[in-house]
């Protein structure tokens, strides 16, 4: 009876005394009848049964015709329609300005959801001129009344500082109220405000709860958040493969960044079976509509032959594709295939010019590739300063090879000058990470070390892991 609840809202007693009880199709009769006596109710039945399709054929026209009826005898929910079918242009020619005009109507006359549409147009500048205050205020009159999009909209402007002086906790307040209702946005926001520490201190905990409750809810953002939070152990015990379910989830919604870490799943066999092809049918998916990654991944699908016959010179033309587009993974691997001669002429120019391009993005291979071509004089002069300088900067992205290359320099003071604690120190991280032969070399050091010297270079080491730590973007995160 989702039809007559709505007509008991806005219709005069008797015409709501006549339709209780009856079939819907004798209730629609009813409004027929009540909307050819000029009632404005019975308008507004007729025009909603005509824009569902419940009890005639679907017809946008016809419901826009009777709409207008009741909207002009000042019938708010009707003026709300109408408004809504301009902006959509279902029945009618699109017009925004029009639909803006109906929507100011029902919100002066109180209509919460006409409320927060002004509002919406107000902050896009969308049938009315931008004015992000007076879009607040709007916000503001749907929001007090407990409209749950509203408090959310308003906690989006307090987060961002539109309309209103930049205010996070403000902006969680709204959230919150928000949330009560059950509504996903805001119990997303609220998640990422934990994980954030955004006007809250910070708790992985909390913001996975959150997701939760919001995923629950299908909100795709969610999934796709949630999901790389169970695939690295961000708030929740590692579970590749809820992570995997999540990430189908919200691909099957079509959220690219989910898709793309869908594919790495089966590219690697976390939580799904190892499948390199349906990862590469995933990855030309996001290709077909740019996604540079995917791009440069297709790429390393034929240069290994992961999925797909092998075939360098295909290989490059994705590499290509990506690297012009500014990856950072495609610019290296581009680079690669000129530095070895991979299915194009070797070019360590083109190469060098790459691997820059690479490393201005902070791409450790790039950096470390760089390092490896001063230190041979590949294309460049050979110089152990600028090939030091490269490991080292390579080494603070965490490339292993690069600590252990950067560590070794500083111990025969190859470029650099000789320090014993530096060097430690970038042996010990390679160490950790499993680089061969890094701990044989960092405890040969340290047997010509003093125990100051050590203790000194424990506290850089200590450091540095926690500056990569910190630094260090995780998937989705990290975008």
């Amino acid at each position: 009876m989702k039809r007559l609840q709505t007509l008991l809202c806005w219709v005069a007693p008797l015409l709501a005394i006549a339709a209780q009880g009856q079939t819907p199709q004798a209730s629609l009769q009813s409004a027929k009848a009540a909307a050819d006596r000029g009632v404005a109710a019975g308008q507004l039945y007729v025009g909603e049964s005509y824009r569902d399709g419940d009890g005639v054929p679907q017809d946008f026209k016809e419901a826009a015709r009777y709409f207008r009826l009741a909207a002009e005898q000042g019938n708010a929910l009707a003026q709300f329609n109408l408004g809504f079918l301009y902006f959509t242009g279902q029945g009618v020619p699109q017009d925004t300005r029009e639909a803006v005009h109906w929507y100011r109507l029902a919100a002066e006359q109180g209509f919460d959801q006409a409320q927060n549409n002004l509002a919406y147009a107000l902050k896009t500048g969308d049938g009315v001129a931008q004015d992000l205050r007076e879009a607040v205020r709007w916000y503001r009159i749907a929001a007090e009344k407990g409209n749950a999009i509203a408090q959310t909209a308003l906690g989006d402007a307090y987060h961002n500082g539109e309309g209103v002086m930049h205010d996070y906790k403000e902006a969680l307040r709204w959230y919150r109220m928000a949330a009560e209702q059950n509504n996903p946005v805001a119990q997303f926001h609220i998640a990422d405000a934990y994980r954030t520490g955004e006007g809250v201190t910070p708790d992985n905990k909390e913001a996975a709860r959150w997701y939760k409750l919001s995923a629950d809810q299908d909100y795709v953002t969610a999934q796709a958040f949630l999901g790389l939070m169970h695939l690295d152990g961000i708030g929740v015990t590692r579970d590749t493969k809820e992570a995997a379910r999540l990430f189908k989830l919200a691909s099957d919604q079509g959220h690219a960044v989910a898709m793309f870490n869908l594919a790495d799943c089966y590219r690697l066999g976390e939580g799904v079976p190892r499948d390199p092809k349906e990862a590469l049918r995933l990855y030309r998916i996001l290709a077909e509509h740019g996604d540079y990654a995917a791009q440069n991944n297709i790429g390393v699908a034929y240069r290994e032959g992961d999925g797909v016959a092998k075939d360098p010179a295909e290989a490059v033309r994705w590499f290509r594709e990506s690297a012009e587009k500014g990856h950072p993974g495609g610019q290296y691997n581009l680079a690669t295939a000129y530095r070895t001669g991979m299915s194009v002429p070797k070019d360590f120019q083109q190469a060098l010019k790459w691997f820059h391009s690479a490393a201005d993005q902070l791409d450790g291979l790039a950096m470390f590739s760089l390092g490896s071509m001063y230190e041979q004089g590949e294309g460049v002069t050979k110089s152990l300063p600028d090939a030091a300088k490269w490991y080292k900067m390579a080494a603070e992205q965490g490339d292993t090879t690069a600590q252990f290359r950067a560590g070794m320099m500083y111990a025969n003071g190859e470029g650099v000058a000789r320090d014993a604690a530096e060097a430690w120190k970038w042996l010990d991280l390679a160490a950790d990470a499993g680089e061969a032969g890094a701990a044989k070399q960092r405890d040969a050091l340290a047997s010509r070390m003093s125990a100051a010297e050590i203790a000194e270079a424990r506290k850089l080491a200590e450091k540095a892991k926690a500056d990569l730590a910190e630094n260090r973007p995780t998937g989705l995160f990290g975008q």
